[in-house]
């Protein structure tokens, strides 16, 4: 397969990953979040939050590797990595910050850092859980839009 080609196939696999991963991160906390802020049965709430999250960090894993990967390519085969330490290399800075966040805490990291944040459970309701975790979504959903768009304008 000529380069050119391999480069595109790579850069299209990256975007629709990236899509897979934001997409799903919005839908947490734009729909699934809401909806169980509805509920009142505190267990019904943890077992919907539970049975999505299961099935959506299963589908991330793979993406993430996809995304990882492509996105190694993409930077050496474009040799973008010489922008990483100018101010206009801010975009891939951003990009790779937030990737190994994710990667971090989706391949162990959240269940260390979910227990110190939630180090009083015992005292908590099932209220207090799911608005920290929603206010901790939406942080994350934010710095994974402003990645982006950060993407989207420093690829132009």
């Amino acid at each position: 397969m000529p380069e050119m080609m391999l480069l595109k196939l790579s850069a299209a696999l990256h975007v629709i990953g990236v899509v897979i991963w934001i997409g799903g991160v919005a839908f947490v906390t734009l729909v699934l979040f809401p909806m169980i802020h509805e509920m009142t049965d505190p267990m019904e709430k943890a077992l919907l939050f539970q049975r999505v999250e299961r099935r959506f960090a299963r589908i991330v894993r793979v993406i993430l590797v996809v995304v990882g990967l492509t996105g190694l390519y993409n930077l050496m085969a474009k040799g973008l990595y010489d922008l990483m330490p100018t101010a206009a290399g801010f975009w891939l800075d951003l990009m790779i910050a937030v990737f190994v966040v994710y990667a971090l805490l989706i391949f162990g990291l959240e269940k260390a850092l979910f227990k110190r944040v939630f180090k009083d459970v015992k005292n908590m309701n099932a209220d207090q859980i799911f608005f920290r975790m929603t206010v901790f979504h939406w942080f994350v959903l934010g710095i994974s839009l402003l990645a982006v768009g950060a993407g989207v304008v420093g690829t132009y």
